[in-house]
């Protein structure tokens, strides 16, 4: 995707839903190309131009932390599992396809953020009302059976016309139902009460953790040094950090990851400022009748995170 074609796609977005204050991007791993592919169209004159014109503003979520984005991947994800079931083998044209995805589109954006109840007068508050100021209707359900203008022509006759529009129909009600029984299910979990969780975060700037890697074993994770940690815009508390490593190539570069993918190591950052003592060449460490001696592994390791912390030092 070029520039213009970006810039042209974005505009025809801003058109329908006016101009946002914040775009939200996220980097789930089936997103990651197109999420590169997003930073280097940011970083195009032109884009940054239009951004700074429109005072709007784009943020990425963390890598590796889809939750980020729960409140729309719920949405997106329960659009799509619904499409796929009602369109997925339907056999439509270019013009009916459009008109199902609008149909599904409004259906979601007409659902009620607001509480609703016999006796409310107003109507409830939908995402309709904050895009467009008012309720959005669609057209009623109607069947060409005459039409009195002379000029009307169609290939189909009147009876092929009017299956195509009641299939179509059916397809847009079919779907209503599935995203209707699922959004409600999804309501009522998100309702739940959440359990409690610790209100302090588990690592702080300095510490040295491992870096949780899905496509190499533990004993292959890099280890890290916490630079900096990301709080949430929307509670203020720490939910990533931004954490100091080196590459394969031995060069010092940073990640940004959640804290659910960090685990801090049992050697503390300020142990890197002693010096490192060895009781025995050998390596063996006498024990008593009371304590366990430690593994050769284990004093191993402790000695290479050791050096790892000097080296990050004199960086």
């Amino acid at each position: 995707m070029t520039s213009q074609a970006f810039l042209g796609s974005f505009r025809r977005f801003t058109s329908r839903c006016s101009t946002p204050l914040l775009v939200v991007s996220d980097n789930a791993k089936t997103f990651k190309a197109a999420s590169k592919e997003l930073m280097t169209l940011m970083r195009d004159p032109q884009v940054k131009k239009y951004f700074l014109q429109q005072r709007m503003q784009w943020s990425f979520n963390l890598e590796k932390a889809p939750w980020w984005g729960g409140f729309f991947e719920q949405l997106v994800g329960s659009l799509k599992r619904c499409l796929k079931k009602t369109i997925g083998k339907a056999r439509l044209s270019y013009d009916e396809l459009v008109t199902a995805v609008t149909e599904a589109e409004l259906i979601l954006n007409s659902r009620p953020l607001s509480y609703v109840s016999s006796e409310d007068v107003e109507e409830p508050l939908t995402p309709a009302h904050l895009l467009s100021r008012r309720r959005i209707l669609s057209l009623p359900d109607r069947h060409q059976e005459n039409s009195e203008d002379e000029d009307f022509q169609v290939d189909l006759s009147t009876n092929d016309l009017n299956k195509r529009v009641r299939y179509l129909n059916d397809i847009i009600e079919h779907f209503w139902r599935r995203w209707r029984n699922e959004y409600l299910v999804e309501l009522r979990n998100a309702h739940k009460s959440p359990k409690k969780t610790v209100e302090k975060s588990s690592v702080e700037v300095g510490d040295i953790v491992l870096v949780h890697d899905e496509n190499h074993l533990r004993s292959f994770w890099r280890i890290g040094r916490i630079k900096e940690l990301v709080n949430s815009t929307v509670d203020g508390k720490s939910r990533g950090a931004v954490v100091q490593v080196m590459s394969k190539k031995g060069k010092v570069t940073t990640l940004r990851r959640p804290l659910q993918l960090l685990y801090p190591v049992e050697i503390n950052c300020n142990l890197a400022k002693e010096e490192v003592q060895l009781e025995q060449e050998n390596g063996a460490q006498e024990s008593t009748e009371s304590e366990r001696p430690r593994r050769r592994v284990a004093i191993k390791g402790e000695l290479l995170i050791r050096h790892w912390i000097k080296d990050m030092n004199q960086v």
